[in-house]
Parts: C-alpha cells; structure tokens; sequence
C-alpha cells in the first residue's frame, strides 16, 4: 500500500484533493505537523475495517481465534460437509 505524506500547510492549502485521493484511491495520507506527533488520514472503507480486524483479533473473540488455529496447526480439528453444519444449526 502506498502512503502519501504531506505537511500541515499543504494539507490545509489542499483538504478537497487530499479528500478525494484517501476516499478513491485508497492511499493513506500522513500528515507531517512540525514539534508534534503526525496525523493520518483513511477512508471510512479503511477505518472500519481496522475497527473489524481490531474486534476480530482482541479480547475473547482473538483467544477463540487463537485457539482454533493452534487446533488446526496441532491436527485437532475434522472436515464436515454443509449438510452437517445444517443439521447442527436445525
């Protein structure tokens, strides 16, 4: 993925085509604020995906994760067909 970076006043001087860049072409952009930490600028497509993979990955949901891959690594899991998984939800 390609970040683009730019200071504070060419962000102010260009907010609409720095807008128009992060929604439509995807790229990231960081912005550079002299004697202060660095902003960054995504689409909402691209935030919420951070906040899904956040969830996905954390607290409970990430040790259930965890633990079924370590599963899967260690052979301790089965194959079954969608009719099964049917018939567990039915």
């Amino acid at each position: 993925m390609t970040t683009k970076s730019i200071s504070s006043s060419e962000a102010r001087s260009s907010l609409y085509t720095i807008l128009r860049e992060v929604v439509e072409d995807a790229v990231p952009v960081v912005i550079r604020h002299r004697g202060h930490k660095n902003a960054v600028i995504i689409s909402e497509d691209e935030y919420n995906s951070l906040v899904e993979t956040a969830y996905i990955t954390g607290g409970r949901n990430g040790e259930a994760l965890r633990r079924s891959m370590q599963d899967a690594r260690e052979g301790k899991t089965r194959r079954i067909t969608l009719e099964e998984i049917d018939a567990l939800l039915n």
